[in-house]
C-alpha cells in the first residue's frame, strides 16, 4: 500500500509540473491519435481529393537526384571549406560569452542527434559528409529546421499521414494564392533530396510555400534599396535565404547566423545552389563593414553577431527560434539588433513560456510579445497571426495557451 501511495503522489506532482505534461498528453490524444486523424481523412475526401495530388506526392517522395552544375574537385572543395570552417568555429566557441553559448534545450538535441555529422566533420571524412548532406532533407538530423524531414519521416511511418500532408499543403497553397491574387509559380531546389509534391520538376513541401510568402514580403520591404543587407539569425537549413536570393531582382548581401552544427547544412545548401556567388564562411576573412560589400552570401556562427557594424543591416529576420531560446540569449541578440539595424526587424515566434532543466541548470524562454526593440528607436509596423498554421499546430498552441505571431518593427531613430 505504501508503494501505491508514493506512486500516486508522484503522479500528482508530475501533473502539477510547471510545464504541464497533461497538455502534451492531451494533445497526443486529441491532436494526433483520435479526433484529428478522423477530421484529416474527412477533410481530404470532402475537400482535397478532387485535386488528385496523391500521385504527385508519391512521385515527390521518391529519391530526387539533384543535377549539380559541377562535380569533382570543385564540389569536394566546398565540403572541405565547410569542414575547416566548422572546426575553427567549434574551437572559438569554447571561449565565447555566456549568452552565445548553446542553450540547454538545444544542447540536448546536439548530443542526441548530431554525433554522426560531428564525427564526419572532425575527421574531415568527405565521403561520409556527402552521404549526410546529399540527403539531409529526409534525415532526422533536420527535424524542426524548415526542411521536409519531419513530414517525410512521419508520412513514411504512418499511412494516414499522407492525408494530413496533402491537407496541409493545400491549406498553405490556397492561402498563398489568396495573398498573391492568383496561383503562384512555385519552385524550390532539389539539393538535399527534399520530399514533397512533385510539380513542374520541383519538389514543393509546405515549408517551401511558407518561404515563398516570406520572400515576397521581404522583397517588397527592400524594394528600391541599393544592395540591401539581410541578416537572418537562426538560419536553419538556409531555405528562406535560398528563396529571397532567388527572388530578389537586384544585388543583395545575405548574412546567415546559427550554431556551427546547423550552419553546416545552410552552407552546403546555399553553396551548391549558388556556386558562382561570392560566399564567405567563418575563418576565411574578417567580418567587417567591407565584408558585406564584397560578398553576396555570408555564413557565420551566432557569436559573431557583435562584430556587425552599427547601422549596417537593412533587415534582421528571425523565424521561429527566438521563442525557443533562453531569455538571456534573446536579450543579447535584441541589443545587437537595435545597434546594427538601420531599417527593419521582422520576427515570427510564439507567445508560450517554457522552463528547462538540464544538468542542474534552470532557464526559461522569452515569449514573442516580450521580444520588443527599444520603443524610442523603433515603431511596430504590424503584429498579426502567423499566416501558415495547420490544425494540429493550432490545437497544440491552444492547449499551451500560446499563439504564433509575425512582428515587423521599423527603425525611426538612428541616433540611438
Amino acid at each position: 500500500m505504501k508503494f501505491f501511495k508514493k506512486s500516486k503522489q508522484r503522479l500528482r506532482n508530475f501533473l502539477k509540473h510547471p510545464n504541464s505534461y497533461k497538455k502534451v498528453i492531451l494533445y497526443s490524444i486529441i491532436g494526433t491519435r483520435t479526433i484529428e486523424p478522423v477530421i484529416a481523412i474527412w477533410t481530404y475526401y470532402t475537400k482535397n481529393r478532387r485535386r488528385k495530388l496523391v500521385k504527385k506526392l508519391e512521385s515527390g517522395f521518391q529519391n530526387q537526384q539533384y543535377n549539380f552544375e559541377f562535380r569533382g574537385k570543385k564540389y569536394n572543395s566546398i565540403l572541405e571549406r565547410i569542414c575547416k570552417s566548422y572546426i575553427k568555429a567549434k574551437k572559438d566557441q569554447l571561449s565565447i560569452a555566456s549568452p552565445y553559448q548553446v542553450g540547454i534545450w538545444y544542447q540536448k538535441t546536439i548530443d542526441r542527434r548530431f554525433k554522426t555529422l560531428v564525427d564526419a566533420l572532425n575527421e574531415r571524412n568527405i565521403e561520409r559528409l556527402k552521404e549526410i548532406l546529399e540527403n539531409f532533407q529526409r534525415s532526422e538530423l533536420m527535424g524542426g529546421m524548415g526542411t521536409s524531414a519531419d513530414e517525410y519521416l512521419q508520412a513514411k511511418r504512418n499511412r494516414i499521414y499522407k492525408y494530413r500532408y496533402i491537407n496541409r499543403w493545400c491549406n498553405y497553397y490556397d492561402k498563398l494564392t489568396d495573398i498573391t491574387n492568383g496561383p503562384p509559380r512555385l519552385s524550390y531546389s532539389l539539393a538535399g533530396n527534399p520530399a514533397g509534391l512533385l510539380i513542374d520538376g520541383s519538389v514543393i513541401h509546405p515549408e517551401s510555400i511558407r518561404f515563398h510568402y516570406t520572400s515576397v514580403e521581404i522583397c517588397s520591404l527592400l524594394y528600391g534599396i541599393e544592395k540591401p543587407v539581410i541578416c537572418e539569425i537562426g538560419s536553419g537549413a538556409g531555405g528562406q535565404a535560398y528563396k529571397v536570393i532567388s527572388d530578389f531582382n537586384e544585388s543583395l548581401t545575405y548574412v546567415l547566423m546559427d550554431i556551427p552544427e546547423v550552419l553546416v547544412f545552410a552552407s552546403y545548401f546555399l553553396m551548391v545552389n549558388f556556386p558562382t556567388k561570392k560566399t564567405l564562411l567563418y575563418g576565411e576573412d574578417d567580418f567587417v563593414k567591407e565584408t558585406t560589400e564584397n560578398y553576396e552570401i555570408i555564413l557565420q556562427p551566432n557569436f559573431v553577431l557583435p562584430d556587425i557594424e552599427t547601422h549596417s543591416v537593412d533587415l534582421f529576420l528571425n523565424d521561429c527560434s527566438f521563442s525557443e531560446m533562453e531569455s538571456d540569449t534573446v536579450a543579447e541578440y535584441l541589443c545587437q539588433i537595435e545597434r546594427s539595424c538601420r531599417k527593419y526587424f521582422m520576427h515570427i515566434n510564439h507567445t508560450g513560456r517554457y522552463n528547462w532543466n538540464y544538468k542542474g541548470k534552470h532557464t526559461q524562454n522569452l515569449p514573442a510579445t516580450e521580444i520588443v526593440p527599444d520603443k524610442k528607436s523603433y515603431k511596430r509596423v504590424y503584429q498579426h497571426y502567423r499566416v501558415f498554421r495547420d490544425r494540429p499546430e493550432k490545437i497544440f498552441y491552444f492547449l499551451m495557451k500560446a499563439q504564433h505571431f509575425t512582428f515587423l518593427y521599423e527603425k525611426i531613430n538612428r541616433s540611438c
